[in-house]
């Protein structure tokens, strides 16, 4: 919706702060229909602070908790499954959103092996790329996250 242009002084602490709080946001269960349209909206807050101009500026560490929470919204089995399809299809919708930054990354010639540090591209698949780094480490990720999302994760 435009609230958050790009180049203002702090949008990239905004934006982060809206993704961050919609991620963690817990809630008690009262009325299950209720509760259902609850996460429908934070399932589309995370897509549009994604999508929106300022998006640009979230962290790896970002798009992982939105990555997670759709993931985790989408699994719950007490849900209705149009809840569920609806995680889903918001999941598919954040991950072309992900690959397509990746893909205007590459068309500005900020996305190749030497920006990334990278000698054998095959390799750099199956190994992390720093002590250290791994999916099962929740906090250790923060330092060598904190650019916006897209280079750091390949």
């Amino acid at each position: 919706y435009g609230f958050i242009p790009p180049r203002s002084p702090r949008a990239a602490e905004a934006v982060g702060r809206v993704c961050r709080v919609v991620t963690r946001c817990r809630f008690e269960r009262t009325d299950h229909a209720g509760d259902e349209v609850v996460l429908v909206r934070i399932l589309q807050v995370l897509l549009d602070c994604l999508r929106c101009p300022a998006g640009v500026l979230l962290t790896d560490s970002d798009v992982w908790g939105m990555v997670r929470s759709c993931y985790h919204i989408g699994r719950q089995q007490r849900l209705s499954i149009l809840l569920q399809r609806t995680a889903e299809h918001i999941l598919t919708q954040v991950t072309l959103t992900i690959f397509a930054r990746f893909s205007q990354l590459q068309a500005e010639g900020e996305f190749d092996a030497a920006t990334l540090g990278i000698t054998n591209p095959s390799a750099s698949l199956c190994a992390p790329s720093a002590p250290g780094d791994s999916d099962d480490e929740e906090g250790g990720e923060a330092g060598a996250l904190e650019g916006s999302y897209g280079l750091a994760c390949m």
